[in-house]
């Protein structure tokens, strides 16, 4: 009866160990792609020949978002 239940705590204690890590590894991996965003706008920024070229590209980047969404919610007709 006790190797059942040592058993059942070992597996239930395991089972929440891989969990945690499996969790906190998706959070890590979040922050990891959010810096690298803001590490390539860094770069961009810094390394842009002048402020206007880079609000230039900016503004062209968010146009193009824009029409990428008006493009998905548009109805076609039945």
């Amino acid at each position: 009866m006790t190797e059942v239940l040592f058993t059942i705590a070992l597996v239930s204690t395991l089972g929440a160990w891989v969990y945690s890590t499996n969790v906190i590894q998706q959070s890590v991996e979040k922050e990891r792609q959010i810096w690298q965003q803001e590490r390539q706008q860094l770069l961009d920024r810094i390394q842009a020949p002048s402020y206007d070229h880079l609000k230039h590209h900016e503004v062209k980047i968010i146009k193009a978002q824009k029409e990428d969404k008006k493009d998905e919610t548009r109805l076609e007709p039945v």
